[in-house]
């Protein structure tokens, strides 16, 4: 019996030394007056620091610009149909163009408003049942397979997403039906009983959430939390206290691989960890650099294409600012060499094509020969292709690259 080659190489690494994902996905949701877009806007200007971009897709008849005035962010009243495909259209650009963060304002819009979901199933179940009301209560759950399946590819989307994405949910108060046996008269009864307060969305989607809250009016933006915390984010979200834009400011330092020691304080105050003594970690200009170098670097890179693809054209995008491969290394140069970096990185054109300068060409070109390529192979490569292909077609082709994520 023969098998066949496995599809991928297979590498176990020391988890210690690798970098976390750099997907952040959070859902704040709640009624009318909870305190969840003031939040996720207190969260997202915290992740990108005071002079980055943040955005918000707006599906509330413009409410979010409401607050305009008090935050700086990019708008874009998104119109129907509210369906999976149209929210990943929005990111796409999103992403394009730069944002360090996106907000989503109402995603409850995917499941239940025009052109979502709900509608989806609704006018599959119309197709058919051809309007017989026994056959459609037999076959609504077949109208949802579709449905559902565009749902669940848009959630691979945004697992897959290098830019963190805040979920804003409408809930609803639900209820429920008890059997009980009266004790007065011994028969059986039956009882409403309030369930609580239930995100409107797809019942699944928590599960890919890193941070899930529900909101409520009597104490707005103190986050009751639907799904638990990892004990790294527990000192982010103090318990009983409001969301703060130093919530996201952790947030960004965790996903740059940069371990604090502080908690966050009061809300709505900015703070920052303090300058650690000799040979203990990161002080507050290394950090504050590190956060704007990774903001920079997914900007440059994008998110289109695959996700190993990305990871190497970030990993050369390193190699060309600051010489080496290896974040852990960038982490630790000097406040100056990282200033440097930052600098260069800033001067260069945000692309979904990867970092597309001369310098990266060469560096694709010398890597190239190594595998063989003719001059006229490159040279067709470079006319007909883009950076990003190019680049997958060379990583697909090296033997030694095994030995070159050693390296890192």
């Amino acid at each position: 019996m023969t098998t066949s080659a496995p599809f991928t190489t297979y590498e176990f690494r020391d988890a210690s030394t690798e970098p976390v994902s750099k997907t952040l996905l959070i859902a704040m949701a709640g009624p009318t007056g909870g305190g969840k877009t003031e939040s996720a806007m207190r969260v997202a200007r915290g992740l990108v620091g005071p002079q980055g971009k943040f955005c918000v897709i707006d599906t509330e008849n413009r409410r979010a610009l409401n607050k305009k005035n008090r935050y700086r962010f990019g708008h874009l009243d998104l119109q129907p149909p509210y369906s999976p495909e149209n929210f990943e259209g929005a990111i796409r650009v999103a992403a394009r163009e730069g944002y360090g963060a996106i907000i989503i304002d109402s995603f409850s819009a995917e499941w239940d408003a025009e052109g979502g979901l709900s509608d989806d199933a609704d006018e599959i179940l119309e197709k058919m049942s051809k309007g017989d009301a026994r056959m459609a209560e037999r076959i609504v759950a077949l109208s949802w397979k579709a449905p559902k399946k565009r749902h669940k590819k848009f959630m691979a989307f945004l697992r897959k997403s290098n830019v963190p994405i805040i979920l804003c949910l409408r809930a609803e108060p639900k209820i429920k039906f008890v059997k009980e046996v009266d004790a007065k008269t011994g028969r059986e009864v039956t009882k409403v009983i309030d369930a609580g307060w239930l995100p409107i969305a797809e019942k699944m989607l928590g599960y890919d959430m890193m941070i899930y809250a529900l909101m409520m009016a009597e104490n707005p933006g103190i986050p009751v939390h639907l799904k638990k915390l990892e004990p790294d984010f527990e000192p982010m979200f103090p318990l009983g206290k409001q969301v703060s834009e130093e919530c996201g400011q952790h947030l960004a330092a965790w996903v740059a691989g940069i371990q604090e020691a502080t908690q966050p304080s009061h809300p709505g105050t900015i703070t920052h960890p303090p300058s650690p003594k000799k040979g203990h970690g990161l002080g507050v200009a290394e950090s504050a650099a590190l956060a704007q170098i990774l903001e920079k670097m997914k900007v440059v890179v994008g998110m289109e294409g695959e996700a190993d693809v990305r990871q190497e054209e970030t990993r050369l995008l390193q190699q060309q600012i600051f010489g080496t491969r290896s974040w852990t290394k960038i982490q630790a140069l000097p406040i100056a060499d990282l200033e440097a970096g930052l600098k260069k990185l800033l001067a260069m054109p945000v692309s979904a094509e990867g970092p597309d300068t001369e310098a990266a060409w060469a560096a694709l070109e010398e890597r190239s020969r190594a595998i063989g390529w003719t001059g006229l192979m490159w040279s067709g490569a470079r006319e007909h292709l883009g950076y990003a292909d190019v680049l997958a077609e060379i990583v697909a082709l090296e033997p030694d690259q095994t030995q070159r994520e050693l390296e890192v």
